[in-house]
């Protein structure tokens, strides 16, 4: 069961849950992901958590300006752009 998915059916009133409790979950789930696997790109870590591109990628930008996650380079890429690799930022929140 994802995590999205247990937070909802685990949560206050089923089926009334707020976006802001949504939110909050998708941005502890990008954290945690960014966490375990170093240098992941933006959609990557959408994939993975099963978020649209547009989405994953506001939550990482909210994560970078908490200071929260920060840009370590570019990755490799046989076409289009080269992804930007993020990763926890150590002193983060500080």
């Amino acid at each position: 069961m994802t995590d999205l998915k247990y937070f909802c059916k685990h949560n206050e009133v089923r089926g009334n849950i707020s976006q802001l409790e949504i939110k909050r979950a998708n941005l502890a789930r990008v954290f945690s992901l960014i966490e375990k696997k170093h240098g992941l790109s933006r959609t990557s870590i959408a994939k993975e958590v099963h978020l649209t591109k547009a989405t994953g990628s506001s939550l990482v930008d909210e994560l970078c300006e908490k200071g929260l996650v920060m840009q370590i380079g570019m990755g490799e890429s046989v076409t289009g752009r080269k992804p930007i690799l993020l990763e926890i930022n150590p002193d983060g929140g500080m």
